[in-house]
Order: structure tokens, then sequence, then C-alpha cells
């Protein structure tokens, strides 16, 4: 009877171990996005213990200086930082320039609304192309009809007053 306990907690403790998600994997996921922008991203705390996603897990820029990387079916979400590793001679305030098209169509976006007592927060998908400073519409996926915000960031729209 006691090997047969032993024998079920080592099999516990071994699927328990692959039940989790593998964090370098997803570093490496997050440099293969981030690299060829000339950022690095910093390495996710290996501390950090995420149950595996069903679905492969999704990055999207969160603002200028982080991703988010999210498992929609279990609700979990974790922020990474980005160091800037080179900066392009016409960036003199760390900001994409002017011209440069931030938001693509079709690219998952964090939606942010602010005014007086209430701030909401959503990922939304953008319905065309932005330069940083243009309103471009927007639609949630729970809703069918488009909003425009405009483009304060890599991955970052807002509507606020």
């Amino acid at each position: 009877m006691a090997v047969s306990v032993a024998l079920a907690s080592a099999l516990m403790l071994m699927a328990g171990s692959s039940s989790l998600e593998d964090l370098t994997e997803l570093d490496r996921r997050i440099s293969a996005i981030v690299e060829p922008t000339g950022s690095k991203a910093r390495p996710i705390d290996k501390r950090i213990r995420l149950a595996r996603c069903p679905q492969v897990a999704t990055i999207d820029y969160a603002s200028e200086t982080s991703l988010a990387v999210r498992c929609q079916p279990l609700g979990w979400r974790i922020r990474v930082n980005l160091m800037q590793l080179s900066q392009p001679a016409h960036i003199s305030s760390g900001r994409p320039a002017p011209q440069a098209i931030v938001i693509r169509r079709g690219e998952s976006v964090e939606f942010r609304a602010k005014g007086a007592g209430f701030s909401v927060t959503i990922t939304a998908v953008a319905m065309e192309n932005g330069r940083l400073g243009d309103h471009i519409r927007v639609k949630s996926p729970t809703s069918k009809t488009p909003v425009s915000a405009r483009v304060a960031g890599k991955g970052l729209v807002d509507a606020s007053n």
C-alpha cells in the first residue's frame, strides 16, 4: 500500500509539472516578436506558476514599453516589460515617429476609456491602420458597433475625454 501511495504521489508531481505553462517557450515567442523592433523583453520570472493554457497564449503589445501575455480560456494575464536596445535617430522622445503605422488593421489592441468616476480597459480589434495620434475605428469582440479611439501607442488606443 505504501508503494502505491508513493507511486501515485510521484505521478501527480510529474503530471503537475506538465500542467504548467512553459515559461521558457513564452520567452522565446516574446523575443521573436520584439527583437526585430530593436527591443528586448525582460525574462518572465521563473517563480511564476501558470496553468498550461489549452490554446496558444496570445501575445500583444499592452503599451509602448510592455507586452501582455494572455490565456483567454483560463483568464490569466501577465505583463512583460521591454528594454530599448537601440534608439533610431528620428526618435527623440522614445515614441515612434509620427508617420510610422503603430497599429495595423485586424491587430488586437488595448482599448482604454476614462471619464468622471470610471475607467475601462478591454481588448478590441483595430478595424483600420493607425499612426500615433490618429483616430481609428476599433471593435470589441462582444459588440457589433465599432467605436472611434485615438492611437496612443503600439497596440494601445484611448477614447478618454
